[in-house]
């Protein structure tokens, strides 16, 4: 699976589990210190709003990848 097939099985991911909108924000938009969202996803049932750190790798995860997403 490429990049573009993962993004959009995690934006289906996501609408299947009820996000009415699913943006993909620029990069510096919502940056932390720690990192940034690839994508934001509003529940409107829940009032929710998450950001989703997107990481396809095979294999081996890199340690930077998992404290990437861990301290987001």
């Amino acid at each position: 699976m490429d990049a573009d097939k993962f993004e959009k099985l995690v934006e289906w991911y996501l609408e299947s589990l009820g996000a009415k909108v699913i943006k993909t924000p620029a990069k510096n938009s919502s940056s932390t210190e720690s990192g940034d969202a690839d994508k934001v996803a509003y529940f409107d049932k829940l009032k929710l709003v998450v950001y989703v750190q997107e990481k396809k790798h095979e294999n081996i995860t890199s340690d930077w990848a998992v404290k990437q997403i861990t301290s987001f």
